[in-house]
Parts: C-alpha cells; structure tokens; sequence
C-alpha cells in the first residue's frame, strides 16, 4: 500500500505534468494538415487513453500523441509520394490491425538552383572514407524508437 505522503507527491507530479503538456501544446500547436508530397498528414484514432496504437508508414513508426479523447498520428508525407492513396498501417490492442487510405493530391513546390564550385559538393577520398565507416553507427542511431 502506498503511504499517504507518497501518493500526494504521485499526483501533484501528475497534475504538474498535465499543466506543462497543456501549457506546450498552446505554445507549440500541430501544423495544419496538408496531404500533399511534403506535407502533414494527422489520423485521428479511437482508442482507451492507456493503450497508445501503433502507426507505421512504410514499416516506419508514426509520432502519435494523446488529445483529449482520442488519439493523434503526426505523420510527414515523403516529398516523393506520388498523388494517390497513401496506406498508414495502426495497430490496436482492442482490434485487429487496419489501414487507413489517404487521398495524396499534387503539389508544385518553386524549384532554384544553386551553382557551387566542385570541391564543395564532391567528397574527398579521406572525406568519403569517413563517411563509409561512420554510416552504420549513424543509421542505428536513427533507426531508434523512442518509446
């Protein structure tokens, strides 16, 4: 059993915390959804608040936050998403594993280009060595799921 002293420090860090994620998400509000290559997609799924679902794009893991009474996928469109459906698959505990369709519509983003002198787009020989070795470290340290 947990002591009285102990319980009201759990819940006044609880309550603490709340007031920081509703303080955060004022200053700090979603984008505006955008389905377009490049854009942000934003799903809404139904689901308990302690069972956060998992939403995968292409095998990769989707931010997904708690709102209110719902959940929320936060997910980028890759730039080279072509128009057309886009499948982002959700797993819940509570129910067998869907996919959603997005309706990807085209985008023409302003395109400039740059000219730069040869040795500042070219690597090295020593230059492109160390990027061969430090690749794996960093891609695993990319592929990591913060959970």
């Amino acid at each position: 059993m947990i002591d009285r002293g102990l319980r009201r420090a759990v819940v006044t860090c609880a309550a603490v915390l709340g007031m920081v994620h509703a303080w955060a998400k004022d200053i700090t509000p979603l984008p505006q959804q955008s389905l377009v290559p490049g854009g942000v997609a934003l799903v809404r799924i139904e689901a308990p608040a302690g069972d956060a679902p998992r939403v995968a794009l292409d095998g990769a893991p989707v931010m997904v936050l708690r709102e209110d009474d719902h959940w929320l996928a936060v997910l980028g469109v890759p730039l080279d998403t072509r128009p057309g459906k886009l499948k982002v698959a959700i797993e819940r505990r509570d129910a067998r594993p869907a996919n959603v369709e997005l309706a990807i519509k085209p985008k023409q983003y302003v395109v400039q280009r740059l000219r730069v002198v040869p040795g500042m787009v070219d690597l090295s020989p020593e230059d492109l060595a160390r990027v061969n070795r430090e690749r794996p470290r960093l891609l695993a340290a990319l592929a990591t799921e913060p959970r």
